[in-house]
Formats: structure tokens, sequence, C-alpha cells
């Protein structure tokens, strides 16, 4: 990859990376994303890729949330991840991590404690906010 392309990144990729089920696109994903920490790259994390990675990891492969937390935030704190706005994803993190609530729920509680923006909900787990 050349220096200063802008990659999607696809779910896949955070899986494999961060399970290591299949060799071949570990190492690719490895490689990418090593390529992405020195900013060779920008990978760009889709909020909908951010939370299907969480729910991928907790329902298929049965991770628990504070390891799903940790394992995520490091992604995340990559020097040449691009994301609108990767804030809000490591507050969605400290959420998730602490309160049994789904990972979606947790990055509108984060939109809504670090920007004051109301939540319109019919969830028993946001009505309070």
């Amino acid at each position: 990859m050349s220096k200063k392309n802008s990659v999607l990144i696809d779910t896949n990729v955070i899986i494999r990376f961060l399970v290591g089920d299949h060799q071949e696109h570990y190492k690719k994903a490895a490689a990418f994303f090593l390529d992405v920490e020195h900013n060779h790259i920008s990978g760009i994390l889709p909020e909908a890729v951010f939370a299907e990675s969480v729910f991928v990891l907790e329902k298929v492969y049965k991770v628990g949330r504070t390891e799903i937390a940790d394992l995520l935030s490091k992604l995340i704190d990559l020097k040449g991840l691009k994301s609108n706005p990767l804030h809000i994803y490591q507050h969605a993190l400290s959420i998730y991590g602490n309160k049994k609530i789904d990972i979606v729920d947790c990055l509108l509680l984060a939109h809504h404690e670090l920007h004051q923006h109301e939540i319109f909900s019919f969830d028993k787990d946001l009505e309070s906010n």
C-alpha cells in the first residue's frame, strides 16, 4: 500500500486481526495495522464497522466486555486511524466495559454525555438520559 492512501476498514479485517483465527488473513491485517500505526496509510473506521466489531467479538467469539473494550481501545489509538470522531468510540467503550448495554446504546450515551445531545429512544436502558 502506498503512502497517504485512505482505506476504509471492514469488520472482518478487525476480527481477523484481533482473533487470529485465519492465519493468512491475520498476517495481512497485522501488516495493514502496522502501516496504520506508522502513519503510512490512513485507516478509516466507520461507526457501523466499529459497532459490528463489538457485536461479533461478543456474540460470535464470546469475548468478554472488558477485554473487548481493551482490545478496541488499543486499536483505535493507532496513529493513522481516522474516524469521525474517535473520542466518541473511546467513551462508548468505557461505558460498554462497565454497563450491560449494547454498543449502539453506548455510542448514543457517549454522544449524549460528551456533546449534550438529547436521546430519543424507546429503549429502557436509555430512558433516564
